[in-house]
């Protein structure tokens, strides 16, 4: 009769050690759900970050290489082509889309890209066409490696 709470005592000991597993299961779990929405908030932060760059460097690069057609039209004579062009965007149109390049370049851009612009703007003003190429081929790099396409150049 000595053994007669052995039993009991298993079977308590069962269950406290059932509950105590059940209750360290779900705070896992729940610790496990709060990390995978925090990793996904990160993710869609970069994401929309990383869009917002793809979108600022786009029309960086349209601006400039309008502004270099522009310019070899100025040079070459080509009056009708040149003429297409303002046509096509108009001065205030340029005049939005630079600003909003320079918005989205300083918000979103690398110091690199942010240096480059500075630049093409320079090269613009002082209307050298060997400069305002040069700065669209290093941005043109730069977009490249910054946005993972330059493995797409092999």
């Amino acid at each position: 009769m000595a053994a007669d709470w052995i039993a009991p005592a298993a079977t308590a000991a069962s269950g406290c050690a059932g509950i105590f597993f059940t209750w360290l299961t779900g705070a896992q779990s729940r610790k496990q759900v709060e990390q995978m929405a925090m990793r996904s908030a990160i993710r869609d932060a970069r994401e929309r970050s990383l869009d917002e760059r793809r979108n600022a460097y786009l029309v960086a690069l349209r601006m400039q290489r309008l502004d270099i057609q522009r310019l070899e039209y100025q040079q070459g004579k080509e009056l009708g082509k040149l003429e297409e062009v303002e046509r096509t965007w108009p001065k205030g149109e340029r005049v939005r889309m630079s600003i909003e390049s320079k918005i989205a370049i300083e918000a979103f851009g690398s110091t690199v890209a942010r240096d480059n612009r500075r630049r093409a703007v320079a090269a613009y003003v002082a209307q050298d066409l060997g400069e305002m190429r040069s700065t669209y081929d290093e941005f043109l790099a730069v977009v490249r490696m910054e946005l993972g396409t330059a493995a797409l150049d092999s």
